[in-house]
């Protein structure tokens, strides 16, 4: 409580949630950024189950790239004349 006539306890500009989030927003634009990459990211793990197309154990095993050079493959031989 104040002594001086006409003083209120509240005080002459009150701040809001969403004025001080917009502020925080002028001063710290980077910071604004990363938080919203990391709400995004936190989404991502807790809504992982419903975004997935395919559970973990359904993935294909085999490869997926054919040999790039016939002398990537062990069981063909290659000689000087191109013969086996």
């Amino acid at each position: 409580m104040s002594l001086r006539a006409g003083a209120t306890d509240a005080p002459a500009h009150a701040h809001t949630p969403s004025s001080l989030v917009w502020a925080f927003a002028r001063r710290k634009p980077m910071g604004v950024l990363g938080a919203v990459i990391v709400c995004v990211l936190l989404l991502t793990a807790v809504f992982a189950d419903r975004i997935t197309e395919h559970k973990p154990e359904q993935v294909r095993r085999k490869p997926r790239f054919a040999a790039a050079h016939p002398a990537d493959d062990p069981n063909q031989v290659i000689t000087v004349d191109g013969l086996r």
